[in-house]
């Protein structure tokens, strides 16, 4: 199988073994912790690279991140008039939505990671990432019960 990954603004290709994979974890997030969580890399991401005029642009605020979320959904609007996944009903619902974009990234990449553990007929646990703030130690004994493997250490509960 094919994949990729992203060093810095580099994008390196590489094959494994279809083999090597056995199983998967599909974690989900509320797509809107989703995106504010987004956000705050961006803001990190632009602190390491000291680049003061987007810090400035975006502050770490509820109008930064409004802001931010108006700035992607144009810059994603011609891609989107151009994509043969919009269509005209679609763009148009999407009219007005704040940060579209954002949930249209995480809703298509969701949906080729579940295509992907399909297509792999790979067993497939669904985890919730809030599940470990309300159940941090019942979320990861499923992990480990769903990847067969024991504990190192006791679970806190």
């Amino acid at each position: 199988a094919r994949g990729s990954r992203i060093e810095g603004e580099d994008k390196i290709e590489g094959r494994y073994d279809e083999k090597v994979v056995q199983r998967a974890i599909h974690l989900l997030r509320n797509p809107f912790n989703n995106a504010v969580s987004r956000f705050h890399l961006q803001q990190h991401e632009h602190k390491y690279k000291d680049d003061e005029d987007w810090l400035e642009k975006y502050p770490s605020s509820p109008e930064g991140f409004q802001l931010w979320c108006a700035d992607m959904d144009k810059l994603h609007t011609k891609e989107d008039q151009n994509s043969r996944f919009f269509d005209e009903k679609l763009l148009d619902m999407l009219e007005g939505v704040p940060c579209h974009a954002e949930f249209y990234e995480y809703a298509q990449w969701h949906r080729l990671a579940l295509d992907t553990t399909r297509d792999l007929r790979l067993p497939t646990l669904v985890i919730h990432y809030e599940d470990y703030g309300t159940d941090h130690g019942g979320t990861v004994a499923k992990i480990l019960d769903f990847l067969e493997v024991l504990p190192v250490n006791e679970l806190r509960p």
